[in-house]
């Protein structure tokens, strides 16, 4: 366990860091003050499996975050927490540099400010980005906000984002995707919106592949949405092709437009 409540350190912060194709698992990093000048790992791997890794940040300034990273290997069930504080980069639950699998990663704000992108996983140079999720209650989101994200990179195979879900019940952020992929398939994908300020919604996004399966929820079916929640632009995919995304409508809400929705609910 790392913890740091004061003070500026400019390195790398390590919860746990292996090399090789070994595995680096159960590590966790607290920042509650401070600065932090450098990025900070739950855990992170040359070659080998980064797996229940976490990171919680209360307070201070800090740069990048990873809960788990491997390079070539992969990154699964690690979790970032912000709960006050200030990001001034990225986000990312789960990383993954030249292929691999990011699955089962996790990312929860509940406060602070966030300056750029948050990711629930992350893979580059193709991969899989499968069943992450992010959850927003509070807090400000100053970029988007993504359940998985795959890209290509330079003469990499296709990548995929399935099964990734983003919640939003609180706070203000930007766009939102279920998952984004660069060459390859994002389909499957869950958005949801319980409350909030919300720019623009995509269920799915591909540059170049298949959008289709999403699906954006308004409301949980049980709660109304929270005062003052508000909403942009929502869309099932950005492909063509809309078979299977739907928008299930499950409180009072009003949006910009509405569009690539193959079934729309009312509940």
């Amino acid at each position: 366990i790392v913890t740091i409540e004061d003070g500026t350190a400019q390195g790398e912060i390590l919860g746990g860091y292996a090399n090789s194709e070994s595995s680096v698992t159960d590590n966790t990093v607290f920042i509650k003050g401070g600065t932090v000048q450098n990025a900070i790992y739950g855990g992170t791997s040359t070659g080998g499996a980064a797996t229940d890794n976490h990171v919680t940040v209360t307070g201070g300034t800090v740069l990048t975050v990873y809960g788990g990273y491997s390079s070539g290997g992969s990154a699964e069930k690690n979790t970032v927490t912000i709960d006050g504080g200030t990001v001034q980069k990225w986000i990312y639950g789960g990383y993954i540099y030249n292929g691999g699998s990011a699955e089962g990663n996790t990312v929860t704000i509940k406060s602070g400010i966030l300056q750029n992108e948050v990711y629930g996983a992350y893979t580059y140079r193709g991969g899989i980005a499968k069943g992450n999720k992010v959850f927003i209650d509070g807090g400000t989101v100053q970029q988007a906000v993504y359940g998985g994200y795959t890209e290509r990179g330079a003469g990499s195979a296709d990548g995929s984002a399935e099964g990734n879900t983003v919640t939003i019940s609180g706070g203000t952020v930007q766009d939102v995707f279920g998952a984004s992929v660069d060459l390859g398939s994002a389909a499957g994908n869950i958005v949801t919106i319980n409350g909030g300020t919300v720019h623009d919604i995509w269920g799915g996004f591909s540059a170049s592949g298949e959008t289709r399966n999403n699906t954006v929820n308004l409301g949980d079916g049980t709660h109304a949405l929270a005062p003052g929640t508000t909403i942009g632009k929502i869309y099932g995919g950005n492909q063509a092709d809309v078979s299977g995304n739907k928008l299930n409508v499950k409180a009072n809400a009003t949006a910009e437009n509405i569009g690539n929705f193959d079934k729309v609910t009312f509940y």
